[in-house]
């Protein structure tokens, strides 16, 4: 019997170191700009994650690519920190009710967030700070978002 429950703890522990290793994540970014997120792991501390999202404050699409570096703390929770660039196209009428002029967006992002791979599933939650810092409109500061991923 208790050879069994060893076979069974060593299992559910292997399982759950796996579930924190995933190479791929497909899912859902929500906060202010709302989208499609994609996480390709890889190894343990380098990932690159491209986000499509539309911006709801300033009511235009955006593409984002990512280098990011994980710190583990735990065993299926670590931290993240990089930043990449963005493009998309942002309204700008704001105030304006009849006007629908779009302003070019490239800039820089900067990001700092935590991911937790739940063991049970491959499920991988984060949370994470990403302000827009635009070259050619006005910056959006307000960029922070929770990320729902399957995970491969």
């Amino acid at each position: 019997m208790k050879r069994i429950i060893l076979v069974v703890l060593v299992a559910v522990l292997a399982y759950g170191a796996n579930a924190q290793d995933y190479k791929f994540a497909v899912g859902a970014n929500l906060g202010p700009s709302m989208g499609v997120t994609m996480k390709y792991n890889f190894n343990r501390v380098s990932a690159v994650e491209m986000l499509l999202t539309y911006s709801l404050p300033d009511e235009g699409p955006n593409f984002v690519a990512l280098y990011e570096y994980h710190v583990p703390l735990q065993d299926r929770f670590r931290m993240y920190m990089g930043g990449g660039l963005n493009m998309g196209a942002l309204d700008v009428h704001k105030g304006k009710k009849h006007s629908h002029d779009a302003e070019f967006a490239f800039g820089i992002d900067p990001i700092i967030g935590l991911e937790y791979n739940v063991a049970s599933v491959p499920l991988s939650l984060a949370f994470d700070y990403k302000p827009v810092i635009n070259f050619t409109t006005y910056n959006q500061w307000q960029e922070v978002s929770f990320k729902i991923r399957f995970a491969f």
